[in-house]
């Protein structure tokens, strides 16, 4: 099954005739930069069969044709895209290139019980605060205690690396709706002594 795909990980620019077998491990939309109540594109981090993952956009004029057939947790096949250069701050995945659908992309509901549903990779308080205050990607915080209930994670990008080495999310004044926000940073920080319930994830 695996070999009749391409894998994420080849994936590179000058050549649109890919072919993938993803999850959509992440899923999300972002507001218009004038008019927050407009959506400007759907943005997804996409998992395949190896752990290998990707960022994929569907720009504002292809929402029409994509963003009711998109759902999070879900695998497809999908194929024909244009792979560009992954840049600027907020990177979901360490992957150097996205992909971006196009007029031709084609989009199948199927099964894929052999991919993961997170693909998550864990990295310790030590490693991720090693990081320069300039670091351009995503973090996830996952607390395991309220894991053990909830099944849930929220990206958060940290300002600096001094301010993940004394201060931790809490959970006090932030509802649902607030998780999941890819790239808010006004999230309410409380100072703790120890976390032994906390770890870092990064995708």
């Amino acid at each position: 099954m695996a070999g009749k795909f391409d894998s994420l990980c080849d994936a590179v620019p000058g050549r649109t005739s890919w072919r993938f077998k993803v999850r959509v491990a992440r899923l999300w939309e972002t507001a218009g930069y004038l008019r927050s109540d407009q959506v400007n594109s759907v943005e997804m981090v996409l998992l395949d069969f190896s752990g290998g993952k990707i960022h994929a956009t569907v720009r504002k004029q292809l929402l029409y044709l994509f963003q009711n057939k998109l759902e999070e947790g879900l695998v497809y096949v999908m194929s024909f895209f244009t792979v560009a250069p992954s840049s600027g701050a907020y990177r979901s995945t360490h992957h150097p290139y996205k992909l971006v659908f196009q007029m031709k992309t084609r989009v199948e509901l199927c099964e894929g019980p052999e991919i993961a549903r997170y693909g998550l990779s864990l990295s310790t308080i030590g490693q991720i605060t090693a990081h320069p205050p300039d670091y351009d990607y995503l973090v996830s915080f996952v607390p395991f205690s309220f894991c053990k209930l909830f099944a849930f994670s929220f990206w958060v990008r940290l300002d600096s690396a001094e301010s993940a080495r004394k201060n931790f999310l809490t959970f006090q004044g932030l509802g649902l709706k607030d998780l999941g926000v890819p790239g808010r940073t006004s999230w309410r920080l409380s100072p703790l002594k120890s976390v032994p319930d906390y770890n870092v994830i990064h995708d």
